[in-house]
């Protein structure tokens, strides 16, 4: 690998460890602004109920790596992959 650098998996990638460079207070800063110029309900009580309710999103290392093992399987073009339409159509259909 390039520079000896370690590959980002994607569960670093989604979940940010490796691809977040903004220093802490700059994060605050870019959320807080996010917030006040938020005109969404929905964004707002989302935001409340992952700060003050305690939802965790982190994923554990065995879940990190079954997303690694899918990605992978998808790049070698094993996986299956849907379009956003398709995956709101799949969705719809499975909370019918």
């Amino acid at each position: 690998m390039p520079n000896d650098r370690r590959a980002a998996s994607i569960g670093d990638f989604i979940f940010g460890t490796s691809f977040l460079p903004m220093k802490l207070n700059e994060l605050k800063v870019t959320l807080a602004k996010q917030i006040l110029e938020s005109e969404s309900e929905s964004e707002l009580r989302s935001v409340d109920m992952v700060l003050n309710q305690g939802i965790n999103f982190e994923l554990s290392d065995e879940q990190k790596e079954q997303l690694d093992a899918a990605h992978a399987r998808y790049l070698r073009g094993e996986g299956k992959s849907y379009t956003s339409a398709q995956m709101v159509r799949r969705v719809r259909k499975a909370v019918r």
